[in-house]
Protein backbone atom coordinates (compact mmCIF):
# COMPACT_ATOMS: atom_id res chain seq x y z
CA UNK A 1 0.00 0.00 0.00
CA UNK A 2 1.05 2.99 -0.66
CA UNK A 3 0.62 6.62 1.29
CA UNK A 4 1.28 10.18 0.84
CA UNK A 5 2.94 12.11 3.86
CA UNK A 6 1.94 15.61 4.25
CA UNK A 7 4.50 16.46 6.51
CA UNK A 8 6.38 15.36 10.07
CA UNK A 9 4.68 16.40 13.53
CA UNK A 10 5.01 19.99 15.03
CA UNK A 11 8.63 20.25 16.27
CA UNK A 12 8.25 19.80 20.15
CA UNK A 13 4.95 18.73 20.29
CA UNK A 14 4.35 16.41 23.74
CA UNK A 15 2.25 13.48 21.66
CA UNK A 16 4.94 13.01 18.91
CA UNK A 17 6.90 9.82 18.31
CA UNK A 18 8.93 12.18 16.33
CA UNK A 19 9.06 12.84 12.42
CA UNK A 20 10.94 9.33 12.22
CA UNK A 21 8.69 7.25 13.27
CA UNK A 22 4.99 9.41 12.27
CA UNK A 23 3.65 11.38 9.52
CA UNK A 24 0.83 13.58 9.16
CA UNK A 25 -1.59 11.65 5.97
CA UNK A 26 -4.73 13.21 4.47
CA UNK A 27 -8.36 11.32 5.58
CA UNK A 28 -8.30 9.11 2.31
CA UNK A 29 -5.10 7.78 2.76
CA UNK A 30 -6.15 7.28 6.92
CA UNK A 31 -9.70 5.54 5.11
CA UNK A 32 -7.56 3.39 3.32
CA UNK A 33 -5.10 1.87 5.86
CA UNK A 34 -8.08 1.15 8.06
CA UNK A 35 -10.49 -0.19 5.29
CA UNK A 36 -13.01 -1.77 6.46
CA UNK A 37 -12.82 -0.25 10.36
CA UNK A 38 -13.83 3.66 10.19
CA UNK A 39 -11.52 6.54 11.37
CA UNK A 40 -10.42 6.97 14.91
CA UNK A 41 -12.39 9.67 16.54
CA UNK A 42 -10.05 12.97 17.94
CA UNK A 43 -7.76 11.94 20.51
CA UNK A 44 -8.12 8.07 19.50
CA UNK A 45 -6.00 5.73 17.54
CA UNK A 46 -6.95 2.37 15.29
CA UNK A 47 -4.27 -0.57 14.98
CA UNK A 48 -3.67 -0.63 10.80
CA UNK A 49 -1.16 -3.29 10.55
CA UNK A 50 1.24 -5.44 12.46
CA UNK A 51 0.87 -6.71 16.39
CA UNK A 52 1.98 -6.19 19.68
CA UNK A 53 4.36 -9.02 19.02
CA UNK A 54 6.34 -7.61 16.45
CA UNK A 55 5.50 -3.91 16.03
CA UNK A 56 2.18 -1.68 15.27
CA UNK A 57 1.17 1.19 12.85
CA UNK A 58 -1.34 2.78 13.96
CA UNK A 59 -3.61 5.58 12.29
CA UNK A 60 -4.14 8.24 14.77
CA UNK A 61 -6.36 11.18 14.43
CA UNK A 62 -4.97 14.23 16.90
CA UNK A 63 -6.98 17.16 17.02
CA UNK A 64 -8.72 16.00 13.40
CA UNK A 65 -5.36 15.95 11.83
CA UNK A 66 -4.38 12.11 10.94
CA UNK A 67 -1.09 10.61 11.22
CA UNK A 68 0.48 7.08 10.61
CA UNK A 69 2.82 6.50 13.44
CA UNK A 70 5.01 3.29 14.89
CA UNK A 71 6.82 3.41 18.43
CA UNK A 72 8.87 0.30 17.16
CA UNK A 73 9.54 1.12 13.59
CA UNK A 74 10.85 4.20 11.89
CA UNK A 75 9.23 5.13 8.56
CA UNK A 76 11.54 3.47 6.52
CA UNK A 77 11.24 0.62 7.71
CA UNK A 78 7.59 0.13 7.09
CA UNK A 79 7.85 -1.32 3.62
CA UNK A 80 8.82 -4.54 5.28
CA UNK A 81 7.39 -4.15 8.25
CA UNK A 82 3.83 -3.20 7.39
CA UNK A 83 3.73 -3.38 3.56
CA UNK A 84 3.09 0.67 3.71
CA UNK A 85 5.36 2.93 1.50
CA UNK A 86 5.20 6.81 2.30
CA UNK A 87 5.69 8.82 -0.44
CA UNK A 88 6.81 12.91 -0.60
Amino acid sequence: MNIKTLGSPPLGAHWSYGSEHMCRIGKKDAAKMLAPFPLPKIGYETVAAGSRAVGELTVQNISGDYYAASVQWPINKWPAAFGVEVAE
